[in-house]
């Protein structure tokens, strides 16, 4: 066998034996690891198997803080153990290691009766997504209005990169705006919200409220929907003379934040 053929072979025991630390695992690392007694072998691969877990604990410690301390040491505990369990790391990076901790909140049998959970898992994911964002340029309302208004129908904006548009039926961020302060989090309460997400100018992460008529303007302009396309969807929600009006109004504001980094229209010479 040539030698990075055994060397991929080991790297792949070692990281079947971290995930799932079992005896068969451990059997075929022990040819490759220098031991004077048995009881060493176990030794070393038991401190190599509990650092490796312990840093996926500190990795979703460190993505949900507010999660965390909702939750109390030991539950937080049971529960990121329990994710291990479920979603072993596939990824280099931490960064992604938390990326299923909504979905196994929403569906694990023992923590899918508090919704809530799930929810503040991901409004913390996408707050990390937020910050992350690529850098783009920003536009101002002045771009759109330079545009002539007969090719505003087909115009279509492009969202920072860093924007994310948060649906939620639970009172999550509320709770998770009262652990931010050192308040008792509020009683659950279930409606829908939503929320846009953003790092702002000074590279801070933010976030808005959305009325549902915004949040699903969002999901068309997100979509790629133009401005004609836009305004028949509003019409579920607005009079014909009312549409234009609130359509420039939230439009400016999303300028003004700073959200849209990308304005294209149809101009066909006309």
């Amino acid at each position: 066998m040539t030698q990075p053929k055994m060397l991929e072979q080991m790297q792949t025991a070692f990281m079947d034996f971290l995930l799932v630390p079992s005896d068969d695992h451990q059997a075929q690392l022990s040819a490759h690891i220098h031991s004077d007694s048995q009881a060493d072998l176990q030794q070393r691969l038991g401190i190599y198997a509990s650092a490796y877990r312990l840093r996926l604990i500190e990795a979703i410690e460190t993505d949900h803080p507010f999660l965390g301390l909702y939750l109390g040491d030991e539950m937080f505990d049971s529960m990121v153990n329990a994710y291990i369990e479920a979603y072993p790391s596939t990824a280099r990076s931490l960064r992604q290691f938390g990326d299923k901790l909504p979905t196994f909140l929403a569906e694990h049998s023992q923590w899918r009766q508090y919704p809530q959970l799930a929810e503040l898992a991901q409004f913390e994911r996408l707050l990390l997504a937020s910050f992350d964002g690529a850098d783009s340029d920003r536009l101002g309302f002045s771009d759109l209005q330079a545009v002539a208004p007969p090719l505003w129908p087909s115009c279509r904006i492009g969202f920072h990169p860093s924007v994310q548009l948060c649906n939620q039926h639970t009172n999550a961020v509320a709770m998770w705006q009262a652990l931010k302060v050192d308040n008792p989090p509020p009683a659950l309460e279930q409606q829908a919200y939503h929320w846009l997400l953003f790092r702002n100018h000074e590279r801070l992460t933010e976030f808005i409220s959305l009325t549902p008529w915004q949040a699903e303007l969002v999901q068309h302009l997100l979509e790629g929907q133009n401005f004609a396309e836009l305004c028949e969807q509003l019409q579920a929600y607005f009079s014909v003379d009312q549409i234009p009006v609130q359509l420039m109004a939230c439009l400016q504001h999303w300028f003004h934040l700073g959200v849209i980094s990308r304005l294209t229209y149809e101009d066909n010479g006309a």
